[in-house]
């Protein structure tokens, strides 16, 4: 089973998905995205499916491993 990581400590690789803990809740299938648009410290989570916001302020995250 995986661990929460402290976003402060480490971030997951470019693109990588992962579940994370923000404001109080865990948030399932969002993407990380680092310097977007070419923009150093740009980075944020974005939801894999659907959605219209992205999310800065997570304090955690955990790689989900599906089913054998």
């Amino acid at each position: 089973m995986s661990e929460w990581i402290k976003v402060s400590e480490r971030l997951p690789d470019e693109g990588q998905t992962v579940c994370i803990f923000y404001h109080g809740e865990i948030c399932y299938g969002y993407r990380y995205r680092r310097n977007y648009a070419e923009k150093k410290g740009n980075d944020f989570f974005e939801p894999v499916r659907a959605g219209y916001s992205c999310v800065r302020e997570a304090t955690h995250w955990m790689i989900i491993e599906p089913p054998k």
